[in-house]
């Protein structure tokens, strides 16, 4: 009788959880409300890796640069291979900045992509917690809503699960990942299905 309280209890706990506790704890996670206000800037650096999925393999390190002070960001991700040479992404809360970074003066497949989804700068969500905007900080300025999805196995983790959606409508589905141990974002997955265009065969 115990072992199967203990299962249902495991099993229950998802269901009982609302998203507005998920956040709290989240931010509590992060520090009192004090020292959450406290800070106005934060620059954060670190490693990048440039890896080939598609045409070919490997992957090349570089360096990674995230300044932001209240919303505006600045992202810079250096990488050193023939024609590509990164990344920089600018929001300056509103408008987004997306560099070219390809020798020919042309933006990469991943800066067209951020540039067609900039709602992922301006709210902002890219870097999450590194950025002293990060969307939870201030969900009610941003005027967007998050749902609980429950929890998902990932790579054998459970994690919580939140919904992302923009006070402006879009096709970008954002889940949002928090670990149920210490509720620290553990990661963001960001998907869009397009359709080619293409008529059907005969």
């Amino acid at each position: 009788m115990l072992l199967l309280l203990i299962n249902a209890s495991v099993s229950l706990w998802p269901a009982d959880m609302k998203t507005e506790e998920v956040v709290a704890k989240h931010l509590d996670a992060l520090g009192s409300a004090q020292a959450r206000s406290g800070v106005k800037s934060r620059v954060v650096q670190g490693m990048a890796t440039y890896g080939i999925l598609a045409g070919g393999s490997g992957a090349i390190d570089g360096k990674s640069v995230v300044a932001s002070e209240g919303r505006k960001t600045n992202y810079l991700f250096k990488i050193n291979t023939n024609g590509y040479r990164g990344e920089q992404f600018i929001c300056d809360g509103d408008k987004v900045s997306i560099a070219a970074t390809y020798s020919d003066k042309s933006r990469s497949e991943f800066g067209d992509f951020i540039l067609g989804q900039d709602i992922m700068l301006r709210q902002p969500l890219l870097g999450g917690v590194w950025t002293t905007g990060w969307l939870l900080l201030d969900l009610e300025g941003h005027k967007a809503q998050l749902h609980y999805e429950g929890s998902k196995k990932v790579d054998g983790r459970d994690l919580i699960v939140l919904r992302f959606r923009p006070k402006r409508s879009t096709d970008l589905n954002v889940l949002l990942y928090f670990d149920p141990q210490n509720y620290q974002h553990d990661m963001t997955t960001y998907r869009v299905t397009q359709q080619t265009g293409l008529a059907p065969a005969s």
